[in-house]
């Protein structure tokens, strides 16, 4: 049976399995299959053109600048 990576947070099925986003299974029911690939909530794992690959992100440098002691209010609130 092919292996399907889950693309959404979680995915409850026959016996008692859970999985979440990122697990890979191979024990999915098979009549479930396709709609779950259609909806967009699993993909082929071992599909190497799959869209849905890690991206690097770039983290900025924190400095002294960057860090607030207090918060900055616009407008002041009256109640």
């Amino acid at each position: 049976m092919p292996k399907y990576r889950i693309l959404n947070a979680l995915i409850s099925y026959p016996p008692n399995n859970q999985v979440y986003a990122g697990d890979i299974v191979d024990d999915l029911p098979t009549k479930s299959v396709k709609w779950l690939l259609e909806d967009g909530h699993i993909e082929l794992a071992d599909d190497s053109k799959s869209s849905k690959k890690p991206v690097a992100v770039e983290i900025p440098e924190v400095t002294e600048e960057t860090i607030i002691d207090e918060p900055i209010i616009d407008e002041e609130v009256s109640e």
